[in-house]
């Protein structure tokens, strides 16, 4: 059983969704682990399956697009992956970037773990 199937059936436990979408969902995650970067055509590079990166690229977009991330499931899917200790660090971080004239601020509370911090909720 390879890493995807591993982590498609963490996520099948948590998010109640069709099985392309849980597969796109655990390939996605893998190759951004894998290239350190949130860039969706470096990601799409990174894909294990057949298909050009090009499909791959278009696939991520539409994902991204037509979805919406629940973020009481988000949360469950990082507490259930990454804390399995009852102590846990929490982070607190606060950015505002400027788009064109407008603000955009974003709050975001996170758990740290070796060296990361995982967001769980952001306003």
């Amino acid at each position: 059983m390879n890493h995807i199937d591993i982590l498609s059936q963490e996520l099948k436990q948590i998010f109640e969704w069709h099985g392309a979408r849980i597969n796109c969902l655990a390939n996605f995650l893998i190759a951004l682990f894998k290239v350190k970067t949130v860039n969706l055509a470096q990601i799409a590079t990174a894909f294990s399956r057949l298909a050009q990166t090009d499909s791959h690229y278009k696939h991520l977009q539409r994902f991204f697009k037509f979805f919406t991330l629940n973020e009481s499931k988000h949360a469950q899917l990082i507490v259930k992956l990454i804390c399995n200790s009852k102590k846990w660090i929490l982070t607190l971080d606060r950015t505002n970037w400027l788009y064109g004239k407008k603000n955009i601020n974003i709050l975001t509370l996170g758990i740290a773990h070796e060296g990361i911090a995982f967001p769980i909720l952001f306003d």
